[in-house]
């Protein structure tokens, strides 16, 4: 087992790359609303990492918090995922890369009220 500061930079290397991966996916689909997806298994790839790495802990407490954190992040990428399917990309990550917003704006905020300046 290795150190709570050390465990803490792994998870974040192992965050980086796993976000780097999924933004050349995006690149790929050109659609970068993907990330809403990865939002709640990023939390379960993050937790996995601290629980094996870190000495600190009961065993009950590990696996208790890992299921929670599973099952939360599984069901929010679930739900984000049905949601999304065959829909276009949402209208905030559109506005950032310069594309076309939808008719009405896209939801409460329009392009024009998001970004006075842009």
């Amino acid at each position: 087992m290795i150190g709570l500061a050390t465990a803490a930079g792994l998870g974040l290397a192992v965050l980086v790359v796993l976000v780097t991966l999924l933004w050349l996916i995006s690149l790929r689909l050109r659609d970068a609303s993907i990330v809403d997806v990865f939002w709640g298994l990023g939390f379960v790839a993050l937790n996995l990492v601290h629980v094996l790495l870190t000495p600190d802990g009961t065993p009950a407490r590990k696996v208790t918090a890992t299921v929670l954190v599973s099952l939360w992040g599984i069901r929010l990428a679930a739900h984000l995922l049905a949601r999304n399917r065959r829909r276009p990309e949402d209208f905030r990550y559109a506005f950032g890369a310069n594309k076309p917003a939808p008719p009405g704006g896209g939801g409460a905020t329009s392009r024009s009220s998001f970004c006075k300046a842009c």
